[in-house]
């Protein structure tokens, strides 16, 4: 498996994405991605909120501020 490349053509796309995320798995901060509209081409945007060490609270109440401002929108197959 390893001398083929499937080890690596198998990771490629989880690795490639853990960019993102890294910060918070080290750290173990809590983190959220909320919804925050959607591209021209129906494609959700995200943004990736981290919060400080056991203070889950301060994420959900700023989310909930978030829905409750109308800053999450329906993909727009929905509308």
């Amino acid at each position: 498996a390893f001398s083929s490349g499937m080890i690596e053509k198998l990771s490629a796309p989880v690795l490639g994405k853990m960019g993102f995320t890294l910060l918070g798995n080290v750290t173990g901060l809590p983190a959220m991605s909320v919804p925050v509209g959607m591209s021209k081409k129906g494609l959700p945007i995200g943004m990736q909120l981290i919060g400080r060490m056991n203070d889950e609270a301060t994420l959900f109440s700023l989310a909930g501020e978030m829905e409750r401002a109308g800053l999450f929108t329906k993909p727009a197959f929905e509308k």
